[in-house]
Formats: C-alpha cells, sequence, structure tokens
C-alpha cells in the first residue's frame, strides 16, 4: 500500500520547520485553526502559507466543544468565519477534531450523553458542509468512536458518510465502525517522532498515492481523456454502472465502495483507493462504452 507522508499541527509546535519536513517527504499539513468558541490559532497562518509556499497541501482543524449547552452550528460558522481554507479546489476539506471531553468522567462531568454528542457532531458536520461546500473529515480516535458511534445507536450512521483521520498508534490504523476505511490516519502521536528542529509533532498518512491525494484535494490537471479528479471517478463508475454516490468530489464510503465493487470485478488489488492502474482501467472501460 502507498502512502503520502504529511503532519498536523498546532501553536503548540510554533514555527515549524517547513522546508525540513518537506525534504523530508511530507506532502500536507492540516493545522489547527480554532478550538470551540476560543480565538484563531496564532501560528495558522505563518505555518499555513509556508507550507503552500514550499508545495504543500494544506488544510484547517476546528478542535469541537460538543457541549449541550453549545450551539454546533454556531462554532461551524466560527470555524468558517476564522478561515475558509478547505472551500477552495486545491486545499484539504475541513476538519472537525472530535475528541473530547473524555467519554467516561468528561460526558459525566460536562453533561454529555453519547446521543447527544452524535447530534451535536452531525448538525456541526452538516453547517460545515453548508458553509465550505465540501464534506468536512472527521477526526477521532477508536475508543472515543466505539463508545459515541455505537452500532445500536440508529443515529450514528451518518458518520460514515464523511472521510475519517483516525488517530490510531498501532501497526495498522484500527478503523472505528461504521467506517469502513481510513482516509488520513494520524500514526504518530505520542511523541515518538520529531520534526528537523527537534520539537514533538503528530505526523500523518494520506491513504493512497500522490495521484490519490490531489484528487482528493481537487488540484485540477489539464489533461485530455484521462480521469484525475474524484468527480472524473465518480462519473466513469456511474457510466459503468456502479453507484458511487452524489458526483460532488467527496472520496467518501459510497464512493469507495463502488471502487472496490469495480476492482473486484476487474480482477484488480480491491483495495478502495483510485490509484494508477485502478484509473487506467476506468479509462479503457469507459472508452468503450
Amino acid at each position: 500500500m502507498s502512502y503520502v507522508k504529511g503532519l498536523d499541527a498546532s501553536s503548540i509546535q510554533g514555527n515549524l520547520p517547513i522546508k525540513g519536513l518537506y525534504e523530508d517527504g511530507c506532502r500536507f499539513l492540516i493545522h489547527k485553526c480554532k478550538q470551540g468558541n476560543d480565538a484563531r490559532d496564532k501560528f495558522f497562518d505563518r505555518n499555513t502559507d509556508a507550507a503552500k509556499a514550499a508545495g504543500m497541501y494544506t488544510g484547517a482543524y476546528h478542535f469541537l466543544y460538543p457541549l449541550p449547552h453549545l450551539n454546533p452550528e454556531k462554532q461551524a460558522e466560527g470555524f468558517f468565519e476564522a478561515s475558509s481554507m478547505g472551500a477552495t479546489s486545491g486545499e484539504l476539506p475541513p476538519s472537525l477534531d472530535l475528541e473530547w471531553p473524555d467519554p467516561d468522567k468528561g460526558f459525566i462531568n460536562w453533561g454529555c450523553t453519547p446521543e447527544q454528542v452524535c447530534d451535536w457532531a452531525r448538525r456541526c458536520a452538516e453547517r460545515t458542509e453548508e458553509l465550505f461546500g465540501r464534506k468536512p473529515m472527521i477526526y477521532t480516535y477508536p475508543y472515543f468512536a466505539s463508545k459515541l458511534f455505537r452500532p445500536a445507536l440508529a443515529s450514528c450512521e451518518w458518520v460514515a458518510d464523511y472521510p475519517l483521520w483516525i488517530a490510531s498508534y498501532a501497526a495498522n490504523p484500527i478503523v472505528p465502525k461504521p467506517w469502513s476505511t481510513w482516509t488520513v490516519w494520524q500514526s504518530d502521536g505520542n511523541g515518538g517522532k520529531k520534526m528537523p528542529n527537534g520539537i514533538d509533532a503528530d505526523f500523518d498518512v494520506f491513504n493512497g498515492e500522490m495521484c490519490d491525494l490531489e484528487a482528493f484535494v481537487g488540484a485540477t490537471h489539464e489533461r485530455h481523456g484521462s480521469v484525475t479528479s474524484i468527480v472524473d471517478i465518480q462519473l466513469a463508475l456511474s457510466i459503468l454502472g456502479y453507484h458511487a454516490g452524489p458526483k460532488d468530489g467527496v472520496y467518501g464510503a459510497m464512493t469507495r465502495a463502488a471502487i472496490m465493487a469495480f476492482q473486484a470485478d476487474t480482477d484488480l488489488s480491491v483495495d478502495g483507493v483510485a490509484g494508477p492502474k485502478t484509473k487506467a482501467a476506468l479509462l479503457e472501460r469507459v472508452g468503450g462504452q
């Protein structure tokens, strides 16, 4: 499996050594923009501007406060007002960091329940999608998700339509239900790896090759007769009779399922990733229609 290296950061890391990170193979940065109703991260602009200048794809994340007395739509709107990064092609979609409060004592202390947090997160995600015009990624970790998105809760199934950014520090990422796959994997977040300047950071990988990351962010390529973007892939799958969901450029669960079905039918490696071989096969078969 091919992955693309990246990292996520906040003001905790300060000014990032972007040149060294790029030379180390990092090709994307997801930076904290806002937390709850608090002010913007003071290093957001500096670090994302430097990353873009170096040729890295950038994205913004919002650390959610899913508390009963706080309005989820207002938090989404505050996120968008702080930065519209993610609303433009060539940028990673916005990300919602759903990992707080602690699902054991924290839920009790703040008056939260799994049902309440799940519904709160749904409303926030839907408003974020309305504002940015793209489905946000949902960041979480397996234990939190197991307490929140339990199979017994019919109201939790909505989350599978949103790309998963999973924090999992095992040898292979643990994908919590109801998701069936992951888009970004925070593979090192326990201080095990340092940046070139010696400061700890959280490192991630994107599930696919560079061309898949380019398609995910909506980077444009002027190529005639090719299948490059997620919309192209969704359209090709639809022409061939596979149900990939709406042609919205979102690499979600329905699109991945359709890709996997196509790969199985064409004797390709079934991984749900639209790599070069899968794209070539799609183009070949669409051309024969």
